[in-house]
C-alpha cells in the first residue's frame, strides 16, 4: 500500500511540475504579446511523446507550448518582432534564465545565411529558423523560443495550421519539455 501512495505522490508532483511550466510558458507568451501586439493566431496546449526505439517505446517526455503566428510582409518585419522579444525581462530572470543561443540558419541554393537576421525567402517552401534555449528556474525543463519565418502557404511539420492572412508568417514557438512519469496530455506519434 505504501508503494502505491509513494508512486501516486510522485505522479502528482510531476504533474504539478508540468502545470507550473505551462503557467511559465503562458507568462512568456503573454509578455511577448504585450511587447509585440496581438498575433493573427495563437494556439496553446501540451503533448507527450515516446522516444522511438526498435520494437518498443522509449522514454516518455511531455511538452507545454504556445504558438504565436504573426503575419509579416518581409524579413525586416520579422526581425523587428524578434528585436522586441529578445530583451524581455521574463527571459532573463523569472521565470526563465538565458542558457544558450542556437542558430539554425536556412541554407539557400546560393549560399548560407550566417547572420542573426532573417533574409528574403528565395523559394515558396523556404523556412528560416532561429532558436534560443532557456532554463526554467528551479525545474528540470528545457525551454526555448523558436522563431520560424516562412511563406504562409507552406505547412510546417509538427505544427498546427495557423490562420495568417499575410503572404509570410513569423511563427513564435514558446515551449518547455521534460521527461515525464506519466502521459498527462495526449500522446503524439
Amino acid at each position: 500500500m505504501s508503494h502505491y501512495l509513494i508512486h501516486n505522490h510522485a505522479i502528482t508532483q510531476d504533474k504539478s511540475r508540468f502545470a507550473q511550466a505551462g503557467n511559465d510558458v503562458e507568462t512568456v507568451a503573454d509578455a511577448i504579446v504585450a511587447a509585440v501586439g496581438q498575433p493573427q493566431d495563437r494556439k496553446d496546449g501540451a503533448k507527450c511523446s515516446y522516444a522511438h526505439m526498435k520494437y518498443k517505446n522509449g522514454p516518455l517526455s511531455c511538452e507545454v507550448y504556445s504558438y504565436l503566428a504573426y503575419g509579416v510582409n518581409n524579413p525586416d518585419d520579422a526581425n523587428a518582432i524578434v528585436q522586441k522579444v529578445d530583451p524581455l525581462l521574463v527571459l532573463h530572470g523569472n521565470p526563465w534564465q538565458f542558457k544558450e543561443l542556437v542558430e539554425k540558419p536556412h541554407e539557400f541554393t546560393d549560399g548560407v545565411n550566417y547572420s542573426d537576421n532573417f533574409v528574403v525567402l528565395h523559394d515558396l517552401f523556404d523556412t528560416e529558423q532561429r532558436t534560443t534555449t532557456y532554463k526554467d528556474k528551479n525545474k528540470d525543463f528545457s525551454c526555448s523560443i523558436e522563431y520560424l519565418y516562412h511563406n504562409s502557404v507552406s505547412h510546417l511539420d509538427g505544427y498546427p495550421d495557423l490562420n495568417v492572412p499575410n503572404d509570410q508568417t513569423l511563427l513564435i514557438d514558446i515551449d518547455c519539455s521534460s521527461s515525464a512519469k506519466a502521459a498527462y496530455f495526449s500522446i503524439e506519434e
